[in-house]
């Protein structure tokens, strides 16, 4: 799997320029969640007056056969997709995307996983950042009742009551700058 994996990351023409900083200068704040048979996500670009959210159902096929890690990942890797092909995100744009979920952040972050499906999650965003969007995602883990809060859990289950869906600043439950948000370690004593 991982020589077929460097033969898709390797098989262009002519390498192509991945930047280091993103180029636009707004970024985008994703945060997707999936539960039973429904999954959700909304996100919100800087300087823009819309939060966008989309929400559905599963398959009864997804619902029964795949794990609820592949739901999670793929939730969030079709919303990418997706804003990518509708020109939603711009070439060379940063992207920070939040999960409760920590498999799927941590196999985005090891770049593989032994669950062949949730493998070629991850290998979709890398190709995703490297062919034509080019994009600087950061894949971050924070805590189920943030997103509860947040509004993106409810989703999931066509929930609009809280958080963002009601009219709440996207960044207020998305402070990178505090620490104790994302520390798996200190949770606990934080919330």
């Amino acid at each position: 799997m991982d020589v077929g994996t460097l033969m898709e990351l390797t098989a262009f023409k002519e390498p192509p320029l991945v930047p280091i900083r993103p180029v636009e200068k707004q970024a985008t704040y994703m945060v997707g969640d999936a539960s039973g048979m429904g999954f959700g996500s909304s996100t919100w670009t800087e300087d823009d007056e819309i939060m966008e959210a989309e929400h559905g159902y599963w398959s009864m096929r997804v619902t029964l056969e795949a794990s609820s890690n592949f739901r999670e990942a793929a939730n969030l890797a079709m919303r990418l997709n997706s804003m990518v092909s509708r020109g939603i995100l711009k070439r060379r744009s940063e992207i920070w995307v939040f999960t409760d979920n920590t498999t799927a952040e941590k196999n985005y972050h090891k770049g593989s996983s032994s669950s062949s499906h949730l493998y070629q999650m991850v290998l979709e965003l890398r190709k995703l950042e490297m062919e034509g969007a080019l994009l600087k995602i950061h894949y971050i883990w924070f805590s189920g009742k943030i997103m509860i809060s947040q509004g993106t859990d409810g989703l999931s289950s066509v929930d609009l009551t809280s958080g963002v869906m009601v009219g709440d600043t996207f960044l207020k439950y998305i402070s990178l700058n505090e620490r104790r948000l994302y520390c798996r370690g200190c949770l606990g004593n934080s919330e």
